[in-house]
């Protein structure tokens, strides 16, 4: 049970504030801060060193994100390529993240996390 649904369940009933059910009820809520902050931790605002991502039938590698020495925008450097095909070099910058529909892929099965069923997937 997650810390979400123990919660729902223990505000459910009448207690006391100076009680241990409700020193329960605030650590329940703690637990429930640390999975929200958890949740949105794995939400991704740009490419990640160590991942690949998936867009439309694109697939992007990521290795490296750094400043470009020329005007110090980040960029995230790693190979394109679409299953099956030969892969590119190359530098995406926020604009190509801004776009919007990159994935994350599991790094075991190499599906999206929402499709995964190994335990790579496990968040």
């Amino acid at each position: 049970m997650s810390a979400r649904e123990e919660l729902m369940d223990k505000l459910t009933y009448d207690v006391r504030s100076d009680s241990e059910e409700w020193r329960g009820i605030v650590d329940l809520l703690d637990a429930f801060r640390d999975e929200v902050l958890t949740a949105a931790a794995l939400v991704p605002t740009f490419f990640q060193p160590g991942f690949t991502y998936q867009r439309r039938r694109w697939q992007f590698q990521c290795l490296a994100v750094a400043p470009n020495p020329f005007n110090g925008e980040t960029r995230a450097v790693g190979f394109l390529h679409r299953p099956g095909e030969p892969a590119t070099a190359t530098a995406l910058d926020p604009d190509d993240w801004a776009h919007g529909g990159w994935l994350v892929l599991c790094p075991v099965c190499r599906r999206t996390f929402e499709d995964c069923t190994c335990t790579g997937g496990a968040r």
